[in-house]
């Protein structure tokens, strides 16, 4: 999972809920690999991904590669093969990306920020 970290920046709900879903996320790292995008960030070839997507692989090989792209009314399922590597495309993102433990810390500032505007 790649943040951008405006996401973290920007409140978007309220405090507290917020809070408590970056401290999951920040702790999550058993589970999921979560990366925070810098805002900052330069990406190779200057080119990011006009809404969020998901891309999903099986184990068996055969079942190849599908991605799932956000649209504001619903998820859009994705299994053209070129498509899906325009998609794979933005594995960029990803090494512009920091690393997961520098994504967890950025996550748990972030929670302990909201919290301190909470109590002020």
């Amino acid at each position: 999972m790649i943040i951008d970290e405006a996401v973290i920046r920007r409140p978007t709900a309220p405090l507290e809920v917020l809070a408590a879903q970056y401290r999951v996320l920040a702790e999550a790292g058993d589970h999921i690999i979560v990366r925070v995008l810098p805002a900052d960030a330069t990406i190779e070839a200057f080119t990011v991904p006009k809404s969020s997507f998901s891309l999903y692989t099986y184990h068996d090989p055969q079942d190849g590669t599908i991605a799932s792209v956000d649209t504001l009314i619903d998820d859009t399922v994705v299994t053209n093969v070129s498509d899906v590597r325009r998609l794979e495309l933005y594995d960029r993102i990803r090494e512009a990306a920091v690393s997961p433990q520098a994504s967890a810390d950025l996550l748990s500032e972030a929670a302990d920020n909201m919290m301190e505007r909470i109590m002020s």
